[in-house]
């Protein structure tokens, strides 16, 4: 039986509560991120709450949480709660498009690990269909609006998405005129097809960065590149 949490260097993230569990994506995902001098975080669609835990290790940020899904919710706070970090965390169990129209602040770092499946991987329960699928819970063009409406001028938006959808989350940002400043493309190994693509965004439209990550060698001994991003978190490392 696997087991109910999953445990970093530094602190334990229990996934039991929610639809979506910890992969190996949100992982990379959370590490990639680089907070730098933010001082007001955003995680949309926050499941477990590893992403805001994980930027919080790095971080002395407000770090605000918000998900639909009140298991999610119900697990974010317990696993923040008994992270060892002095950050103030606020999980907040609400809409994101409802959350943008009532909130006056702005935020200089917003990130989401977004559902993105279609109606043919459409799972058994509907907890698992607001976690993981773009149609029944949040629309990329409602995200785009959302993070236009939140996010700061100077402000940096971060989001993971296959290879194959992240470029319809693009299109909906530059109709807000929010463009890719870096995209990460993450592979298993370089003749994987299943990649995801790591991007960061500003409401800057310049030449855009791009680099990539191969998780493991063909021999299947995990590459340097990727035990560096991840010395700070995996204990193995």
């Amino acid at each position: 039986m696997a087991n109910s949490y999953f445990q970093f260097q530094q602190f334990r993230i229990y996934h039991d509560q929610c639809a979506m569990k910890i992969t190996q994506d949100a992982c990379i995902f959370g590490a990639a991120i680089t907070p730098a001098n933010a001082e007001h975080i955003l995680d949309i669609g926050c499941g477990s709450g590893i992403l805001s835990v994980m930027l919080a290790q790095r971080s002395l940020a407000v770090i605000q949480a918000i998900d639909i899904e009140e298991g999610a919710i119900n697990q974010s706070n317990f696993n923040i709660s008994q992270s060892p970090f002095n950050n103030q965390f606020k999980v907040i169990h609400q809409d994101i498009n409802h959350f943008a129209k009532d909130h006056q602040h702005q935020f200089d770092l917003i990130i989401s690990n977004p559902p993105y499946y279609t109606d043919q991987d459409q799972g058994k329960t509907d907890t698992y269909n607001k976690a993981r699928h773009s149609n029944a819970s949040l629309d990329f063009d409602d995200l785009a609006n959302s993070v236009n409406q939140l996010l700061s001028l100077e402000g940096k938006f971060w989001f993971i998405l296959p290879i194959y959808e992240f470029e319809k989350l693009l299109k909906s940002l530059k109709g807000k005129e929010i463009y890719p400043e870096s995209q990460l493309l993450v592979k298993h190994n370089e003749q994987s097809k299943n990649a995801r693509m790591i991007v960061c965004c500003t409401r800057v439209d310049k030449e855009v960065k791009e680099d990539s990550l191969i998780v493991r060698a063909l021999d299947n001994s995990y590459t340097t590149e990727f035990k560096d991003l991840m010395k700070d978190y995996y204990i193995k490392f």
